[in-house]
């Protein structure tokens, strides 16, 4: 495999990727916010982020099974909204300092938004892998 890839010619592409990433708009007053569906580079990211979370939450000895109670709902989301504006950026490309400024309303609403635009991108992947998953069972020699 290496060998392939160092004989290889790499292509850069030159691509819309606004295109490829069809988002949704969101207004905040007068300014519009384009949220588009995060690509590989962003999931990783968030995937670290949100496992950074549960050492927290051993750290502070919550489970399933005591979650629920008044002490740790409250910590459990103090935790989150310590993390959810790191999150909520590169889910939108907001830049952190300014979703700090704003108010808990429009943040949920904006992490409302990009989850809907994340869901209908996951919707699309689903189909493609769906394809794929039938066009290498084609490939595959049946006994």
């Amino acid at each position: 495999m290496l060998i392939r890839e160092s004989i290889m010619k790499k292509v850069k592409l030159n691509l819309d990727f606004d295109a490829l990433f069809p988002g949704q708009i969101y207004k905040i007053q007068n300014q519009e916010i384009n949220i588009q569906p995060v690509n590989v580079t962003q999931i990783a990211y968030i995937i670290k982020k949100f496992k950074s979370i549960i050492p927290i939450l051993k750290k502070e000895n919550i489970t399933f099974d005591n979650y629920n109670k008044p002490d740790n709902i409250i910590t459990i989301i103090n935790i989150i909204f310590e993390n959810i504006p790191e999150i909520l950026s590169e889910l939108t490309g907001i830049e952190l300092e300014s979703i700090k400024k704003l108010p808990l309303d429009i943040i949920v609403d904006i992490f409302n938004v990009a989850m809907e635009v994340n869901i209908e991108s996951k919707d699309s992947l689903e189909k493609n892998f769906r394809n794929l998953t039938q066009k290498m069972q084609n490939l595959i020699p049946k006994e």
